[in-house]
């Protein structure tokens, strides 16, 4: 926002009203512009940006006094510095002198402020996106950078305790009280009930889901507010502004930092970034698994970003028409949150059948590994293949699969040849589970004369079960298992994406 651009100058503190001179700078300036938020005045002066904390206490931030905005200044700068060090130059202190108000006078201070290099405004993501200039070559870089972060930051006790599942309900409800006042002006009580619901359902039916992330470690101190205004695509990426007023809401699993820049593309409209983002990060950080909280923690970033421009509204300093442009964001946000949670919270039953015993089970394993779901193995059960005489071992199977699906965690079923009652007992554990079912067929090319598939032995149920249209159905994958197995997981798991949708919106 330009001087020129301010109109209501007078509604600024008298603080910031001068810093908008450059006589108030220790240094040349060029063209001095101030960006509100609803936490933060950010003056932009040429060579350097200095960020200064409002006074604000909302639930999940406090900042009302001056010895908490100090210290926010120097966690900011602390944590930025695991990204970005060289942009981050220090905590300046902010004065009178002579009474004029002055950047670098402590005596004593009535403010201070984050000093930073001030980064090319037009290799920014959020400006390159709105001009079509963002490619999948960055969009690569990115995911590569972000996947060494989190691979090197913080995990362990203290930082799980913010990914198990009574903190994030409670980072959820607390987003729809505070939202709560906005029904009406930035969302509809529709919307508010969509996405409440979803993300209480979810969270209800698969929780073991959540505390399976934390178990395979992949809850992470990392960025936690991660949106295109904070990343700049210039020849040395920067990363910067990660969230540092609450390790609650900084600390959380990676696949809900993922999601917020997923979310702000699906936003864009470039759900052809999107997708090269996600791909390439799962790439890097061998991550699948990630992959089935994306439309959960979308819902939740997208409804965050609804919360934070609804915040405008009530600040008066902030000029009339960008409280509206904060009002139209905001229902645009909330509107793509609904389109998520008209989403599938279900968790999903992969059955991996054929005669193509070695590179079958090869190709469990691959996924298992892939996408952290649990395996259960027809082997591991103890009944031989093509067989199910031991029927105790085969009823333990199914029991142990009904338990997983039942907890909300998707399942594995590796069980060789099928037969149509048996066939049609998956079935009716995945419709008690309302689990999604897909069979997975395996053949091999390499080996012709392998006798009758499980699909033709299940074909009476899978009839009567209505999904047995055609192979080309999108329950059922015909998959050659002669390639090698981590190769073809990946193919069946861009196939699964591919057939039951991976957003609402893409």
């Amino acid at each position: 926002m330009r001087n020129a651009e301010l109109g209501a100058r007078g509604a600024l503190p008298p603080l910031i009203a001068g810093l908008l001179r450059p006589e108030a700078y220790p240094h040349p300036t060029g063209p001095i512009s101030l960006i509100q938020t609803h936490i933060s005045y950010v003056l932009l002066t040429g060579p350097f940006v200095y960020k200064i904390k409002k006074p604000v206490s909302f639930g999940f931030l406090d900042y009302s006094s001056l010895a908490l905005r100090r210290f926010f200044c120097h966690e900011e700068i602390r944590l930025n510095s695991r990204l970005c060090p060289e942009l981050y130059l220090g905590v300046v202190p902010i004065g009178q002198a002579n009474g004029a108000w002055r950047v670098g006078v402590d005596s004593p201070p009535a403010e201070h402020a984050v000093k930073m290099v001030q980064l090319p405004s037009e290799r920014m993501m959020d400006v390159l996106l709105s001009s079509g200039g963002v490619t999948p070559a960055d969009m690569e870089r990115l995911a590569a950078r972000l996947a060494r972060f989190y691979a090197s930051v913080a995990t362990g006790y203290s930082v799980d305790q913010h990914g198990m599942l009574e903190t994030i309900r409670f980072n959820a409800e607390e987003n729809f009280s505070q939202t709560a006042p906005f029904v009406g002006r930035t969302v509809t009580a529709e919307q508010q009930h969509m996405a409440a619901e979803y993300t209480r359902e979810f969270l209800a039916r698969r929780a073991g889901l959540f505390a399976a992330r934390v178990a395979h470690g992949r809850i992470r101190d990392g960025h936690g507010d991660l949106r295109p205004s904070s990343i700049c695509l210039a020849a040395k990426l920067s990363i910067f502004d990660c969230l540092e007023f609450s390790a609650r809401l900084r600390c959380c699993d990676v696949a809900a930092d993922v999601a917020f820049l997923a979310m702000e593309l699906d936003h864009a409209g470039r759900c052809d970034l999107e997708r090269r983002f996600v791909q390439s990060f799962v790439q890097h950080s061998r991550d699948e698994g990630l992959l089935e909280l994306l439309p959960f923690y979308k819902l939740y970033r997208a409804w965050v970003r609804g919360k934070v421009e609804s915040l405008k509204l009530d600040e008066l300093e902030v000029p009339t028409e960008e409280r509206q442009r904060g009002a139209d964001l905001a229902h645009s946000y909330f509107t793509l949150a609904a389109g998520y949670a008209a989403g599938d919270v279900r968790p999903s039953l992969l059955l991996l059948s054929g005669p193509a015993q070695r590179g079958r089970t090869a190709l469990a394993s691959s996924l298992s590994a892939l996408l952290g779901w649990g395996l259960i193995s027809h082997d591991e059960n103890g009944f031989g293949a093509g067989s199910c005489s031991d029927q105790s071992a085969w009823r333990a199977a199914l029991e142990r699969a009904r338990k997983l699906l039942t907890a909300g965690e998707s399942v594995l079923l590796d069980s060789a040849l099928i037969a149509s009652e048996e066939f049609e007992g998956i079935r009716a554990m995945a419709v008690e589970a309302d689990a999604r079912l897909c069979v997975v067929e395996c053949y091999d090319r390499d080996q012709p004369e392998q006798g009758m598939t499980s699909l033709e032995r299940a074909m009476p149920a899978l009839r009567s079960s209505g999904r047995g249209r055609s192979p080309l159905s999108p329950a059922i994958l015909w998959v050659d298992v002669s390639d090698p197995a981590p190769e073809t997981a990946r193919q069946v798991i861009a196939q699964l994406q591919a057939d039951w949708g991976r957003t609402a919106s893409c």
